[in-house]
C-alpha cells in the first residue's frame, strides 16, 4: 500500500514537472521570438533611416549644386 501511494505520488510529480517543463519552453520561444521580432524591426528602423540620411544628403549636394 506505501509503496502504491509512494509511486503515485512520485508519479504525480513527473507529471507536474513535465507540465512546468512545457510551460517554461513555450515561454522561451515566445521570449525568442519576441527577441527576433524585436531586432527586425530595429533593423528595418535603420534601413530606413539610413535611406532618410542618405536621401537628405543627395538633397543637400543637389541642392548646393543649384546654387552654384
Amino acid at each position: 500500500m506505501i509503496r502504491l501511494l509512494f509511486s503515485l505520488a512520485t508519479k504525480t510529480f513527473l507529471m507536474q514537472n513535465q507540465m512546468i517543463n512545457r510551460h517554461l519552453l513555450q515561454y522561451k520561444l515566445n521570449f525568442r521570438f519576441s527577441v527576433r521580432h524585436i531586432i527586425s524591426k530595429i533593423n528595418m528602423i535603420q534601413i530606413q533611416l539610413f535611406y532618410v540620411i542618405n536621401t537628405t544628403i543627395l538633397f543637400f549636394a543637389y541642392h548646393l549644386t543649384k546654387r552654384i
